[in-house]
């Protein structure tokens, strides 16, 4: 799918609402996205999930706070370990794995690649958490 078609021209810097591109849903939205901002189209949708995997992990376990809701001082700072630590360490070491498995498109290659994909790069941002 050619997605370029519905690119809008950059607005300028000082102008920071978000463009509304027109004929075009979100998901082609966001894949336009991150071809033009990869780093931190990562870091928010990282930033978001990851607060929101924290709320859920809270109401799942009835994890009231002391003020009697489920919002507790977690949810941010989850966010901003994701979007601050999380998607730049996964964004350099998927483009470390990227580059070292460039060219080789046997079985084999592939199936290595997820290998060290799973067991090394997902280690390396997953370590403190367990």
């Amino acid at each position: 799918m050619d997605i370029s078609r519905y690119a809008a021209p950059h607005p300028s810097p000082n102008n920071i609402e978000p463009t509304l591109i027109r004929g075009m849903d979100r998901q082609q939205a966001y894949l336009l996205q991150l071809q033009k901002n990869p780093l931190r189209t990562k870091m928010l949708t990282s930033g978001v999930l990851s607060g929101l995997q924290e709320l859920l992990a809270s109401w799942i376990a009835h994890d009231v706070g002391k003020h009697g809701h489920y919002f507790s001082s977690r949810i941010p700072k989850m966010s901003l370990y994701g979007m601050f630590v999380a998607a730049p360490l996964g964004h350099v070491l998927i483009g470390i794995l990227q580059k070292i498995f460039a060219g080789r498109t046997s079985l084999k290659a592939k199936i290595l690649q997820i290998l060290v994909s799973n067991l090394i790069v997902r280690r390396c941002r997953c370590d403190h958490l367990t």
